[in-house]
């Protein structure tokens, strides 16, 4: 099968030690990184804790009403710009607060 993606073109952003900040690192760094990450690059998935998303779609996850705040936020091919795009729109909606303007 053909793959839809090359691997060394995925990039993957994810949660930094701090959960307020994101980082970008390779596919490669983040598969050796995290155990239950898998990136299908025929189908054109990843899949991380048991749900799959689409390459370029994020995958925020929730518990409750509160975003899960670890590990993977998503997969991206860097040579897309609008996966870029959508990598920069992810990373500032995955560190926004919980809170809605009525618990100011």
């Amino acid at each position: 099968m053909e793959e839809k993606f090359r691997k060394e073109d995925l990039v993957v952003l994810k949660y930094a030690s701090n959960r307020c900040y994101t980082q970008v690192i390779t596919a490669e760094e983040a598969e050796q990184q995290t155990e239950n990450l898998i990136i299908d690059t025929v189908n054109g998935t990843w899949t991380f804790d048991r749900e799959t998303f689409s390459i370029g779609e994020r995958g925020i996850r929730w518990h409750g009403s509160r975003k899960k705040r670890y590990g993977i936020i998503g997969v991206y091919d860097r040579t897309n710009i609008r996966h870029l795009d959508l990598m920069v729109i992810d990373g500032k909606e995955a560190t926004e607060a919980d809170r809605s303007l009525v618990d100011y």
